[in-house]
């Protein structure tokens, strides 16, 4: 398989990992229709064929505590300190996989995206801090707002970018 069809599955693994998609029911159940577990998984079939440098265990742990959490939301008992927990792991998990990709694609001679990369695995830092700060002001509906649009942005912004570098990499013919 080629280079650019792992980083469209990198692509995708970032939609479930940065987007979303809830339905809440009065109860306190909590359906995610975008689980981070999915992109977790996807994440750790890919390890090896990207490359990333790191520990694949810590991808475990994460897939782990994300499945069991967003079983534990679907049921209406929802944790804390499991969801703190894997978002830590989360953020290192990103660490690791965009420094990785950030030292191929120089090592391919594109070096704008490895620019692009170091700077991904920057805003996604922000982007998770920006997601507690929502949960933390929630009731201040503006800083809500713009804390929702940020993160939105944030979101599409990588996505469309590993979509990109796909595309520049399957013209190539890498």
């Amino acid at each position: 398989m080629k280079y650019s069809s792992y980083i469209r599955k990198l692509a995708w693994a970032y939609v479930f990992l940065l987007v979303n998609v809830n339905l809440q029911f009065n109860n306190g159940n909590v359906i995610n229709f975008t689980p981070a577990w999915i992109g977790l998984l996807i994440i750790y079939m890919l390890w090896d064929s990207l490359k990333i440098q790191g520990r694949r265990e810590i991808a475990v742990v994460a897939l782990v505590l994300s499945a069991v959490s967003w079983l534990l939301a679907f049921l209406g008992r929802g944790s804390l300190l499991a969801g703190v927990i894997c978002g830590v792991l989360i953020l290192w998990i990103n660490h690791m996989v965009f420094g990785s990709l950030s030292e191929e694609a120089i090592d391919l001679g594109y070096e704008e995206y490895g620019q692009k990369f170091r700077k991904i695995r920057d805003a996604i830092l922000v982007f998770y801090l920006l997601g507690a700060a929502c949960e933390l002001f929630g009731y201040l509906v503006i800083i809500t707002i713009i804390c929702a649009i940020v993160l939105l942005i944030t979101a599409v912004y990588v996505c469309i970018i590993l979509f990109r570098y796909s595309r520049d990499l399957e013209k190539k013919g890498d």
